[in-house]
């Protein structure tokens, strides 16, 4: 009886079929072949076949991996459910966004905080503003009395061709 009137063995799998089996690529499958998660057999030809009952085992730890993670994950939420908004009928913003509706930076808004004049809750480590509050409050840095902007107008800045770079007072 020759390779081709033989029986397949239902003991090996091509990685092809390995992968169809797992739900996964088939580079999926020759990457843990590499690391040697899964048990295969020296190829014969090109063919590569793997071991049926190790692509099983190896999926299961892979199902079992994941539904770890998933039950990390949830364990990690709620360790942090102390960065939930308050619980009440306003609605909340976070530090950047109250800084974003103030028209300021979000170091302003730490200043403001701290002075004590941006109403805000805190809340584990977060601090959370009542829309309401930050919408109304419109707080930013006083301007100077003399209306100076903190920019320079081109007409202040004369260079003269050919000359260095000189700043000449209007």
């Amino acid at each position: 009886m020759n390779a081709a009137q033989r029986p397949p063995d239902p003991t090996w799998i091509s990685y092809v079929a390995a992968a169809d089996l797992a739900g996964v690529s088939h580079t999926t499958i020759l990457n843990a072949i590499r690391r040697g998660e899964l048990g295969h057999r020296p190829t014969i030809g090109r063919r590569l076949s793997v071991n049926r009952a190790s692509v099983v085992e190896w999926t299961a730890g892979r199902a079992r991996a994941a539904e770890d993670a998933a039950e990390r994950a949830r364990e990690r939420a709620l360790a942090h459910a102390d960065t939930l908004p308050p619980a009440s009928d306003h609605d909340w913003l976070t530090g950047p966004q109250a800084a974003e509706v103030l028209g300021v930076t979000k170091k302003r808004v730490s200043q403001l905080v701290q002075a004590d004049l941006l109403p805000h809750v805190r809340k584990g480590r977060r601090t959370w503003f009542g829309t309401s509050d930050a919408t109304s409050s419109r707080l930013s840095r006083p301007r100077a009395a003399s209306g100076f902007t903190g920019m320079i107008s081109p007409e202040a800045i004369r260079v003269p061709l050919g000359s260095p770079r000189t700043v000449q007072s209007a």
